[in-house]
């Protein structure tokens, strides 16, 4: 088993559509940021990082989690699975979410790959999902 050094992390920024309350989808600007520990065993990565969420237009929400799931990186397949819990604090009527991600990468070259995404999101008892189906050019 072998840990990644220094400590794994992540920044994800931008604009991002979440299910409110009232169950509509609004846009938000999103500031994502975690660390933790990812550790690899039979060529699969396992990642396990407490994060904060930072979301904001007009509001301002915020929430902790935690990020964890399974990444497998091959030269014709690549799969990740990601399960992230947490809890609003501020700014949402909906406490608790829960997002699920899932990727399937098919590279066709080495620059060159076909990826099927599934992304299903729960706040409060509110739940969304989305299916991509895109070509990633790498360069």
């Amino acid at each position: 088993m072998l840990f990644y050094k220094p400590i794994s992390w992540k920044v994800n920024f931008g604009i991002y559509r979440f299910l409110n309350a009232s169950q509509e989808i609004k846009s938000y600007i999103l500031l994502n940021t975690g660390g933790g520990y990812t550790f690899e065993s039979k060529g699969i990565s396992f990642f396990l990082l407490p994060e904060v969420r930072l979301l904001g237009v007009r509001e301002l929400v915020l929430g902790t989690g935690i990020d964890t799931g399974i990444l497998f990186q091959g030269k014709l397949i690549s799969f990740l699975l990601s399960i992230n819990p947490g809890k609003y604090f501020v700014g949402f009527s909906q406490k608790s979410y829960a997002y699920v991600s899932s990727g399937l990468d098919y590279h066709f070259k080495r620059n060159l790959s076909l990826r099927l995404k599934w992304d299903f999101q729960r706040v409060g008892k509110y739940n969304s999902g989305t299916l991509d189906i895109s070509v990633n050019v790498y360069f």
